[in-house]
């Protein structure tokens, strides 16, 4: 299976019985997020949520999730997905889920579990916690491996998607990413779109 493959379990949920279910959030100005951020797949029970997890989280109703390409320890993609994570524990992540398409990527080369992660994020970890947490719990893979990963995660065009993805950013890119910008890696979207240089 190529390394950008999803696995079908992830598609499991129902058909929406209307088309706009397909999406998420919308903000005001009617917006809709990128389908890879469309899927959220497991519920957890919040009732220990500590109250450190509010001093580190950003209000995604507000802000921006840190871009894909940003670290958390060795790994892109996870720092947004701890960003995301934090604030749907809160019920501050506006438009953005956690545990969607673009985080079990990360999930995925990790080996972690979206719900480990949630828990241990929602005892109120800090990003060094976090980091060490990743460390003792990700797959074991060389510093070489890692960094090949978040390189081809870099590196993914729009092309290299599942095609469900490139059917909506068909017409997504046209309306949400400034016009004259050119999308040239698949998180150009999310940088471009949230005004990142």
């Amino acid at each position: 299976m190529p390394w950008f493959a999803i696995p079908r379990a992830l598609f499991s949920r129902p058909a929406p019985s209307q088309p706009q279910e397909m999406f998420h959030g919308r903000d005001g100005t009617n917006r809709l997020r990128p389908v890879w951020e469309l899927f959220t797949f497991r519920k957890m029970d919040t009732t220990s949520l500590s109250p450190q997890v509010a001093e580190f989280a950003v209000d995604l109703r507000k802000s921006f999730p840190r871009s894909p390409r940003a670290r958390l320890g060795p790994y892109v993609v996870a720092a947004r997905a701890l960003d995301k994570c934090r604030a749907t524990l809160l019920g501050w992540n506006g438009e953005y889920n956690f545990d969607c398409l673009l985080d079990n990527f990360f999930f995925g080369f990790a080996e972690l579990k979206a719900v480990a992660f949630k828990a241990e994020v929602a005892a109120g970890a800090t990003d060094d916690d976090m980091i060490r947490w990743i460390g003792k719990n990700a797959a074991s893979h060389t510093p070489a491996e890692i960094v090949a990963w978040n390189n081809k995660m870099r590196e993914t065009k729009v092309s290299d998607l599942p095609v469900e993805a490139q059917v909506f950013l068909e017409d997504y890119i046209p309306k949400f990413v400034p016009a004259g910008r050119v999308v040239y890696r698949w998180f150009d979207v999310y940088d471009l779109e949230e005004g990142r240089p």
